[in-house]
């Protein structure tokens, strides 16, 4: 079995709870982005719908939506039932609504797809024309959203290793002076030892670098320890 050393470990220790605070702050900030970007399109369909159903409402026999022809911007008029009253010259075929529900009366945003399987930013947006109840579907593609966020992921996954072979060369350094009076000592043992068995006597007395730490108050207990029994001597 491989024996793993006190150092070892404490890196191990240390890599794993940053590489943990690093992987859950990358993905809240992922998350932050994401609902970010998706409450900005949301606006933006909300803005460009709220012209065209007001004219809708005042001109209820009119035609307009099948002469839009607006790129990168898809339109459609439904019934409360989901039949296609008109859509933009853009829109060969309706608009993939799957999953999105139809029956609130608040604007609902969702994905859509279209015909050439393009995913779609959607706002459902109802109201009345005349005394019928309408739906207008506005979708703007996420070609660019996706590209926001996939370029976030790209550089969050070069930065994570990044980071963490940072933070080893840094738990490796602090580790190392952490445990270098432990070394001292270790070493000063070995020569006690050493010195006992010779008739020698005993060791100097231990450096104290830090006098109020854990280590330097072992080191102090070792130096009273040695003052004693070399009195006793």
């Amino acid at each position: 079995m491989k024996v793993r050393t006190l150092r070892l470990r404490m890196m191990l220790l240390f890599c794993t709870v940053v590489g943990i605070l690093l992987a859950g702050s990358y993905l809240a900030f992922w998350g932050m982005l994401a609902h970010a970007v998706h409450n900005q399109l949301n606006r933006q369909l909300l803005e460009t719908a709220r012209p065209i159903v007001s004219d809708m409402v005042s001109e209820p026999d009119a035609k307009d939506i099948n002469r839009l022809d607006l790129p990168g911007e898809f339109f459609e008029l439904l019934d409360q039932n989901g039949q296609i009253l008109q859509r933009s010259k853009n829109l060969a075929r309706p608009m993939k609504l799957d999953g999105l529900s139809l029956a609130d009366s608040r604007p609902t945003f969702g994905i859509a797809a279209l015909e050439n399987g393009e995913t779609v930013r959607v706002a459902l947006i109802p109201f009345q024309q005349g005394n019928q109840a309408r739906i207008f579907a506005v979708a703007i593609p996420t070609f660019g959203t996706n590209r926001v966020l996939d370029s976030f992921g790209r550089v969050a996954l070069l930065l994570f290793p990044l980071s963490l072979l940072l933070t080893a060369g840094i738990s490796a350094l602090y580790v190392g002076r952490s445990l270098a009076p432990i070394k001292e000592l270790t070493l000063h043992a070995a020569l006690m030892a050493k010195r006992v068995t010779n008739r020698q006597g005993f060791w100097t007395p231990l450096p104290v670098s830090s006098p109020h730490d854990e280590l330097g108050r072992l080191a102090e207990t070792f130096n009273h320890l040695l003052k004693s029994l070399r009195i006793r001597r």
